[in-house]
């Protein structure tokens, strides 16, 4: 009956799903560490997953998906600690935007790289973060009432979208 309604509860679903959390959880965590001159216990990895996992649940969205956007975010700004605090916050933004997760903390990453006067891990560095990504998800809201949803759909593609997506591509 739920399968109609696009739920699949099949055991290989929830197994792919488990792996994505487990593979990006610990590549970001791997990488985070690495970046810092350390190395991940296998401690450190659970505890990525355990809050991939609660953010997911918090935020009833896929667990890979928040997996792979904190792995971005990491790749973009080696700040672990940073990205699990914005994980249940840029997952509701991601929620009330219709943007997907994965590209709301990819987007995030973007904006924390400006802010690296800031100590890294800090709850203000992930305030800071919030608050711009807020302040685009209000704009595009706003362009929203003002402009229609297509318009305003193409302006968020646009905040969205990554920088290398902008160049100018050669020929």
């Amino acid at each position: 009956m739920a399968r109609g309604a696009g739920v699949d509860f099949s055991l290989a679903n929830a197994t792919q799903r488990n792996n994505v959390i487990e593979s990006a959880s610990s590549r970001a965590t791997l990488s985070a560490k690495a970046a810092e001159g350390g190395v991940a216990t296998p401690q450190d990895v659970k505890d990525t997953q355990r809050t991939v996992v609660a953010a997911a649940a918090a935020t009833n969205l896929s667990g890979g998906g928040i997996a792979e956007g904190m792995e971005d975010f990491v790749s973009k700004t080696s700040d672990l600690e940073v990205a699990k605090r914005l994980l249940v916050d840029m997952g509701k933004l991601a929620k009330a935007t219709g943007t997907d997760v994965a590209e709301m903390m990819s987007t995030a990453g973007e904006v924390g790289n400006q802010f690296q006067g800031m100590e890294k891990g800090s709850a203000a560095k992930a305030e800071a973060i919030a608050a711009v990504m807020r302040g685009i998800a209000k704009q595009v809201q706003d362009s929203r009432d003002a402009l229609g949803e297509e318009h305003a759909t193409k302006l968020l593609n646009l905040c969205m979208a990554r920088e290398d997506e902008l160049k100018p591509k050669k020929k």
